[in-house]
């Protein structure tokens, strides 16, 4: 069998080259967990059980475990977890598995034995929608993207998944999830694929909307003008896409280090109050605040919760 050895020491950080096992002298197998081998210099990796996928494009995929690099276990597990959704479960390898890492001593260093069990490639199947009643089937069907007959990419699915969940989201249903179940079935006669049926459950829940915001930590203008640029009106629906574009003007303005942003839910009133936490650049009291309009200045760190009235653009509503 043949693994991946560095050339040597010093041309390990250079170039990686397939020889032979005999060409290192070797200690017994052991497994690689957590603390074990973290930091040795690791020498060859070692791919079994890879068959649609080559053990080069395993190995040259991981972006933090690499040979003449030393070996981190953790990092290991981020490249295998990496290399199971983007690798195999992009290419229809749903239930492929990386089995326990093993590490061997070698006169060069920590060689890695990884075993991978591929299974079955797997086709789409049929595609069914329940539970939805918000949102017509069809057009979730639409926003899903996944046709019978595709490779069923666990990508394209989480994709697809994202597109149903902003589409809810913007119409106030924060709590929204999809849940998905799929069905593994033989490949057909005269196939090697496997088919997996893929049903797709709706968990609607109830539609939020914003009640109150409170700013803390605005020292550069007035909370009317920052919260005309948050622009988020009160009685509005509730959503997570609305906040981060408020949040990404506000950071737009180039008057603060931090803009972060909390909510709290009521349940009882369906409303959500938000909190934008600011940290101001630099404090000045006698310009205008990139085009802003000026106004009172308060000490840091003073909240001030905005009650809203019909006057006012951007600011919350009860």
């Amino acid at each position: 069998m043949k693994y991946l050895q560095a050339a040597g020491v010093a041309a390990a950080m250079l170039a990686v080259s397939f020889v032979s096992a005999a060409r290192a002298q070797e200690g017994p197998v052991r497994p690689l967990k957590e603390g074990t081998g973290s930091g040795w210099m690791l020498s060859a990796i070692e791919i079994k059980g890879a068959r649609f996928i080559s053990s080069e494009e395993l190995v040259g995929f991981m972006k933090y475990t690499k040979v003449g690099k030393p070996l981190h276990v953790e990092k290991l597990e981020i490249d295998l977890d990496r290399a199971r959704l983007l690798l195999y479960a992009d290419r229809g390898f749903l239930r492929a598995q990386f089995k326990e890492p093993q590490i061997v001593d070698t006169d060069l260093g920590a060689k890695v034995i990884l075993s991978v069990d591929e299974g079955l490639r797997y086709r789409t199947g049929k595609v069914k929608i329940e539970d939805a009643t918000v949102i017509p089937s069809e057009r979730i069907r639409e926003l899903i993207a996944i046709k019978t007959g595709d490779i069923a990419s666990e990508p394209a699915i989480n994709r697809g998944v994202q597109e149903t969940r902003k589409a809810y989201d913007a119409l106030g249903y924060i709590r929204f999830s999809c849940d998905l179940s799929p069905e593994w079935k033989d490949p057909l006669p005269g196939s090697d694929d496997g088919i997996a049926d893929l049903t797709f459950s709706m968990q609607e829940d109830v539609p939020y909307t914003f009640r109150k915001v409170t700013l803390i930590g605005n020292t550069v203008t007035t909370d009317d003008a920052l919260l005309k640029v948050f622009a988020i009106k009160g009685g509005a629906l509730c959503s997570v896409a609305a906040l981060d574009r408020g949040v990404q003007r506000l950071t737009k303005l180039d008057l603060f280090d931090e803009v972060s942003v909390s909510e709290e839910r009521d349940d009882n009133t369906r409303q959500v109050d938000i909190t934008v936490k600011l940290r101001p650049k630099r404090a000045s009291n006698n310009d205008d605040s990139c085009g802003l309009s000026p106004g009172m200045w308060r000490p840091t760190g003073v909240p001030r919760t905005v009650q809203p009235t019909a006057e006012r653009h951007g600011v919350l509503d009860a």
